[in-house]
Formats: C-alpha cells, structure tokens, sequence
C-alpha cells in the first residue's frame, strides 16, 4: 500500500492542496495500482469457519443448540476476517467475498472499484518533472506461478475412527435428551462411527464458473453395517466462482505465502498443494493500460520488457520500470537485480534493461541462413552481458559483435560446422549458456554410392533390359535435402531408367565398364559433377562374376566385396573363390599403365588406398584364370 499512499498524496498536494511537494522521483515498489489478490477460497475458508457453530440438533432437529464456536476456538480466524474486512483490503480486493457460515457469497459492489476510480482519475505526479519509476516482483518473462488454473489448493480429507463402545451410547444419551429419536436410534444401531472433514480449496480457474470450495464437517455412522448416515456439525458451504473471473492464484506477480494470510492448522500441512500465491499481479503493479482497458487471460501471460514498453492503451504509464528476471519473487522483495536498478535512479543513471532473451534459455536457437555460400551473418536475441562465438571447423573465420557473428567460408571449403554461442548474463541468472547450430558450408557434396536392392529406392521395380539385372544405386548426400539432383552418363552402354532425389536404376546391355555422374544444387549453386563406375559382367555371356569396390570415388578407404555368381557355368574352383572372397591378385594401375599397388591372395575387406594420388585408376582382379577390371577415382 506504500506506493499507492505516496501516489495519492503527491497527486493531491498538487490537485487540492496547491503545494510544492519537491519530489525528483516517486518510486512505486510492487504496488497495487489496480488491485491485489487473495484466492477467493482461501477468502471463503475463513469466511466459513469463522462464523460456524459446532451445534446438536434438539426437539426433533426443529432447533439447533450451539456447543462451540470456532472463530472463538481459533483465534487466527478472527485475524484473518478482520483483514479481509479491513478497509484496506476492501479497496484493494480485485474479488471478494461477503457473510459468514453458511452464507457466504461473492461481493459484486465492493469499495473495490469505487476506490479505483477515484485513485485512477487522479493520475500519476507531475510537478516540476518529477520522475515516475516501478519496480515490480512479477517476471518480465509473463510466466505464471508452477501450478496452473483450477489446481488443488487444498484438500483435505480428514477421518477420526470412534470406537462405537465409546461414543455409541453418549451419543444416544445426548440425542435422547435432545429429543431426536431417530438419532437416538442410529447411534445405538451404529456399527462403524467417524467424525470426517472435508475441505476443498481450488485456484481460481480462468473467466469458468466452477466449484472453488467446499467445506463440510460431519459424523458419519454405518448403520448394521449396511446403511450410511451423515449428520453434520457444522453447515456445509460450496462456492463457486465467477464466469468473468481471471485466474489471478497462479499468475504472473508478488508472491504471498498463504500462512501469511491465515495460520493454518500443522494437522493441515499434508493436505496443502500450494502454500503461496500470487498476490499483486505484474499488470497491476505495472498499472497497464492505467485502469481503462480490460484485462484478458492473454494479459496475464504478456512479456513486459523495459527496453520495448507495450503500446496504448495498454501501456506502462511509468517512466522506467524493472521487472524480476525468469521467475516471480515474493512482494515487495529487495535483491541485488532491482537494487542496483534503483540505486542507478537515484544516481541519475537511468539503467533501461531486461532479461527477456533469458525467459526461455533452453529452446533459444541461433538465427540465420541454411547454408553459407561465401559469407553470412547468425544471431542470438540481445540483452547478454557477452556473447563468444567459436566454431568447430578452420576452414571458416568467425568475426563476432555482441549477439551476431558473421561467418566466412574459407579454401573452398564444403562440409558442415558447428557453430557455438556462449551466453553470460549473471544478473539474468544465465551463465556460461551454450547454443549451438550445425551449418552447412559451401557445395552440397556426395559422401558415398551404394548399390541396394531395388526396394530400398523407393521407385519403381523396371523390367530389365537386357538378359542381365538392373543395378540400384542409392547416394549418400550432404546436406540432405538438395534442392535438385541431376544424373548423366558418362558411357552410353547403359540407362537410367529411372531416378529419384537421392536413388537412380541403371540398366546395362554389354558388358564392359560403365560410368555415369551426378551433381547437386543448393542455395549455393550447382556441385562439382562426382563419377560413379564399375565393370559389368553377365550381359553378353550370361557367366562371370562382379566384385563389387565402393564407396567409388573414395578419400582412401575402399571395400571390395563379392557379390556372387550369377550363372552354374562358373567353374568350381572360381565358385569357390568367390564364395570365400579370396582373391589371388589385386592390382592397381595409373593411367600411364604403371602397376601403382599389389596385393596377393587377399581376402575381400577394407583397403587403404590412402597411400595414393588422387587420380584415376584401374583396378585389376585376378581369380584363377578369370581377370575382372574395374575403374576406381581416389578424391582426398
């Protein structure tokens, strides 16, 4: 209330009184300029109890006799009524409650609003250019409190077994003097006999009419082990809220702690769910749109950033204000954040700052292009103290400034890095925060050629043209979503027959070597071509065999494998072979014919080429008196 009393009287010195009141800077701290909030059933739990009368019905349950009085029994309950009915506190309630007991109900004409007119035409001080600033305890970030609308306060469902031997027959004694017979009766009768309280308490759900409390407070007895019976000690009272009502409990603001409201009982500690509130909401402290517009769900969920102040009609009327970073803090909590912000506005340094880039640091994502062609430019959302920018490749430079980094391709370099942000705002509570990225770099490249089945392509299964199967490749691409992909032959004994984004059928007629190649586009352009070949056996003759070389072109680490025979006119020890995948001899030569490597009586596996010159090779395999070649590419 501090920050509306300074509010109210400087602005009446200046309006009524006609003085000078010289003040350079009114500081409002959490203050409720549109109200506060205590959850209505909170409000109704106290209402209820403390105008309730433990009492036995007599003469019939014509008349009821009181026995005990709880608001006198605990006096925390008078406390607490005397708070919610405090003058202060009538002003200042966005919702209230009226009656006692059983007859509680929502308040609709409440000092509240009357308050809240006169308060609001006022306005805010403004002689001699005094200076209107605001610290609120809410989040900038707008996130409610951890539990959401309609959750369970507390609920409690409290059972005391009374041994029938021990209250059966004083029962029946009090309810025969009471002249209630039936009650007489079913006490005698009880087999089972337990005192049960139940009480209910919800956070407010948002603008729903829906059950927020309930309180009730009973005997239940079991009569011949058959029958449920319920006589109840106190009035039962069920209330519920109000259809335009907004979910304020959990909302974005000053934390209260609901045992500052009202002492609860320590036998009611395991029933509570949440034990704090929110009691000064951050459009309230903030006084947003200064009364005159209506505030929705959505205003309880909206980022207030200093540096970007919402606009009319539902702007901050403040001159500054300072909101809590990541989380909402008790009301009007002093920490080390808004006390260095106001010690920079009492030294005539205003500082305009924000912690909104903070409110959801995990999912924050680098921002920029796809693809880096020569040079681009990546950023993160401003307001860290430093941001350092690194990556994990050298064939990139990095040139940073604050939250953007500018990344520049270099030596023709393709392939992807992993661009790193490290973010440090203590006074945010993020520190040494890394956001990383993969980047794709220069040309689109292919890593590898596969031959699959054709099911694995996804296209097609073509009727082969020619007395040998058709051959599947698949490519192995980065990145892997090319924006075109085009395949030529370099040979022209053979098709394509068809193709596909990353696959293409080939069909041979003649045997003999063929080759074809392929090239990518991406944002950056077209690819250099890559060439694929490998030697056809079996299109002719209908015999021989296929050793299989791949990845071709490779950096230096081929795999030769056998693929099997395809005709029975295979001779044995060459069916043998290849089912073992020995080779007798394997050479390699250069162009100028020139035997480059050698190896003898090998099994099919890995072979490190890496010893070689890029260039292009033929490979020549030798199994028993069958010579099998094979074009190969080595690309470092």
């Amino acid at each position: 209330m501090g920050g509306l009393v300074a509010r109210y009287a400087l602005r009446d010195m200046e309006m009524n009184k006609g003085e000078i009141h010289d003040t350079k800077l009114y500081i409002s701290h959490d203050s409720p300029h549109q109200g506060a909030n205590v959850p209505l059933a909170a409000q109704a739990l106290v209402r209820h109890l403390v105008g309730t009368d433990i009492s036995l019905p007599f003469f019939f349950s014509l008349f009821d006799a009181n026995i005990v009085n709880l608001g006198d029994q605990v006096p925390a309950l008078q406390d607490a009524l005397a708070l919610v009915e405090s003058p202060a506190a009538q002003q200042m309630l966005i919702y209230q409650l009226q009656g006692t007991g059983g007859n509680v109900s929502i308040n609709g004409s409440t000092p509240h609003d009357s308050f809240l007119t006169e308060y609001q035409n006022m306005g805010y001080p403004s002689q001699n250019g005094i200076r209107n600033i605001a610290i609120a305890n809410g989040t900038d970030c707008g996130s409610p409190l951890d539990f959401n609308p309609y959750d369970p306060l507390i609920d409690a469902n409290i059972k005391v077994d009374l041994y029938a031997l021990l209250t059966n027959v004083p029962f029946a004694v009090i309810n025969s003097i009471s002249l209630n017979p039936l009650k007489t009766l079913s006490s005698l009768l009880s087999t089972n006999t337990d005192l049960k309280a139940e009480f209910s308490l919800r956070a407010l759900p948002s603008q729903q009419s829906l059950e927020i409390y309930k309180g009730k407070l009973f005997i239940k007895k079991k009569i011949l082990f058959l029958i449920n019976v319920e006589e109840p000690l106190i009035d039962e009272l069920r209330l519920n809220s109000g259809s335009n009502m907004l979910a304020l409990d959990n909302a974005n603001g000053g934390i209260f702690d609901i045992s500052t409201f009202a002492q609860l009982p320590p036998e009611l500690d395991d029933y509570v769910f949440q034990d704090r509130f929110n009691f000064v909401p951050a459009y309230s402290s903030l006084d947003v749109g200064m009364g005159a517009t209506v505030i929705t769900p959505q205003d309880l969920l909206k980022v207030y950033d200093a540096t970007m102040p919402p606009a009319a009609p539902k702007n901050v009327p403040f001159d500054n204000f300072f909101t809590n970073p990541i989380q909402s803090e008790k009301h009007i909590q002093f920490t080390l954040n808004n006390g260095n912000w106001l010690v920079n506005e009492l030294a005539g340094t205003p500082d305009i700052t924000t912690c909104v880039f903070a409110c959801d640091i995990s999912t924050t994502q680098i921002q920029g292009p796809d693809d880096v062609c020569t040079t681009a430019t990546f950023s993160l959302p401003g307001g860290a103290d430093t941001y350092t920018w690194t990556s994990t490749s050298t064939d990139v430079n990095i040139t940073s400034a604050g939250n953007q980094a500018t990344v520049t391709r270099l030596n023709g370099y393709n392939g992807s890095i992993i661009l790193r942000a490290t973010i440090d705002a203590p006074g945010c509570g993020v520190v040494d925060q890394p956001v990383v990225r993969e980047i794709w770099v220069g040309d689109a490249v292919v890593n590898r050629w596969d031959q699959v089945d054709k099911l694995e392509t996804g296209l097609s299964d073509p009727i082969s043209s020619g007395s040998c199967e058709d051959i599947a490749l698949r490519l192995d691409i980065s990145p892997g979503n090319p924006l075109a992909i085009e395949w030529e032959r370099v040979t022209t004994n053979f098709t394509i027959s068809q193709q596909g984004t990353k696959y293409a059928i080939l069909a041979p007629f003649s045997d003999g070597y063929i080759e074809l190649r392929v090239r990518l586009l991406n944002n950056c352009g077209w690819s250099r071509w890559y060439y694929y070949g490998l030697n056809i056996n079996g299109c002719d003759s209908g015999g021989g065999f296929v050793f299989r070389a791949y990845p071709n072109p490779t950096s230096g680490n081929m795999t030769i494998e056998a693929t099997g025979q395809r005709e029975s006119s295979q001779k044995s020890v060459l069916k043998s072979s290849v089912e073992r995948g020995t080779i007798d001899v394997l050479r390699l030569y250069d162009f100028n014919g020139r035997m480059v490597f050698e190896r003898k009586q090998w099994t099919t596996g890995n072979l490190d080429l890496s010893t070689l010159k890029n260039g292009t090779y033929v490979m020549e395999i030798t199994v028993g008196d069958t010579i099998e070649t094979q074009q190969i590419i080595i690309d470092k």
